[in-house]
């Protein structure tokens, strides 16, 4: 794996966890915030294997 795919999959990831430690703060909208959150950190492990695939 690439240097770049790896910075990028951390930065997504942890985007992810803050995206839905945000929720905790927003009682309305919680679900739709962490479902947010939760799609961020899979398309973390999604995208860098769409690149790297042979």
């Amino acid at each position: 794996m690439r240097p770049v795919f790896a910075f990028v999959m951390i930065a997504l990831f942890a985007l992810g966890l803050y995206i839905m430690a945000i929720a905790f703060d927003h009682p309305g909208s919680a679900a739709y915030i962490f479902s947010g959150g939760l799609f961020v950190s899979i398309l973390a492990f999604a995208i860098p294997m769409q690149f790297t695939k042979d």
